[in-house]
């Protein structure tokens, strides 16, 4: 089965630090322009984790996955939606019902896809697990791949922590590319299209695996790389992976977006902060997003019940 595949989207009704206000009315503007481009290959839509980007259910408005659902029921063959870790709350897959998701996947034409689907043959979705965040992924993974033997897939997607060898960044959790595609190569599949990563890593191959992801369709922090990406989506026709880059009428400048002169001001405060700080002898935290600072915070050996807590707080404030 052939498909076009979308990655993180991050819908959110606040934009993010440093971005305008039309934070929302532009990704759906990119949301449409997919739908209207997979129309016209009579493609049916993966979309790879993340569609929304608050984890707190009362905090993305019924108003903003209406406007979501509007756009998405265009689909001529329908949107099937891999649960990425933004999704649930906590990393509880249980969680997805009282999500934005889940309310999503109550619609019409829109499907979690978290395991085979018979309208989608060859494809099988793997939801992101509590245990890629540094715990025995192969084991939670083993009961997913048992399910390939009723349904033998050609392509997985996920929303995953994947890298290509030797990029592992070391700060947060990531999978063993080699473990990943011998596990997934004994159950038939030869290639991975993976979310989560927003950085564009293309397409390569481990051990005859092909593995694929072209960044996020969003761009909400200001990283250089973030800055200067370019929206891309992914087609699979025939077994191959191939990049679409969205075309400049969907996609805004990079000076029309971001809001370098109040991020700038930002940063000397915080420079002058941690020169504070640093003269206090304090303890400084240089990470810039929630799963950096739980890595730091899991890195000092909290009990399970302190370390959801703080995970439950950094949720609830919009971190």
């Amino acid at each position: 089965m052939d498909c076009l595949i979308i990655p993180d989207v991050h819908l959110s009704d606040r934009a993010p630090s440093s971005r305008r206000d039309s934070w929302a009315d532009d990704v759906l503007l990119k949301l449409e322009w997919c739908v209207e481009y997979a129309n016209g290959l009579n493609l049916p839509i993966v979309q790879s984790g993340d569609m929304f980007h608050l984890k707190v259910p009362w905090r993305t408005s019924y108003g903003l996955v209406q406007r979501t659902h509007d756009v998405l029921k265009r689909a001529k063959h329908g949107v099937y939606v891999v649960p990425g870790n933004h999704d649930q709350s906590n990393n509880r897959l249980e969680s997805l019902d009282s999500q934005p998701l889940g309310a999503l996947g109550r619609m019409g034409g829109v499907r979690l896809l978290m395991g085979a689907d018979p309208d989608l043959p060859g494809i099988f979705g793997i939801p992101y697990l509590r245990e890629f965040d540094g715990g025995d992924w192969p084991e939670a993974l083993a009961p997913w791949l048992s399910l390939i033997e009723a349904h033998p897939s050609e392509l997985v997607v996920t929303h995953a922590p994947i890298f290509p060898p030797g990029q592992e960044p070391g700060v947060y959790a990531s999978l063993d590319t080699f473990e990943w595609s011998r596990l997934l190569g004994e159950a038939g599949v030869g290639a991975t299209a993976y979310g989560h990563i927003h950085e564009n890593h293309g397409q390569y191959m481990v051990e005859g695996h092909t593995f694929c992801n072209h960044g996020a369709l969003s761009r909400g922090s200001l990283h250089e790389e973030t800055v200067n990406r370019w929206p891309t989506i992914t087609t699979w026709l025939g077994g191959e992976f191939a990049p679409v880059a969205l075309p400049t009428s969907v996609v805004r400048q990079p000076k029309d977006v971001f809001l370098f002169a109040e991020a700038e001001a930002r940063a000397s405060a915080r420079s002058l902060t941690e020169e504070f700080t640093a003269a206090l002898g304090a303890v400084q935290l240089q990470n810039l997003t929630t799963e950096e600072v739980v890595a730091h915070i899991r890195s000092e050996n909290p009990s399970a019940a302190v370390l959801r807590m703080i995970e439950e707080c950094l949720e609830t404030a919009g971190a």
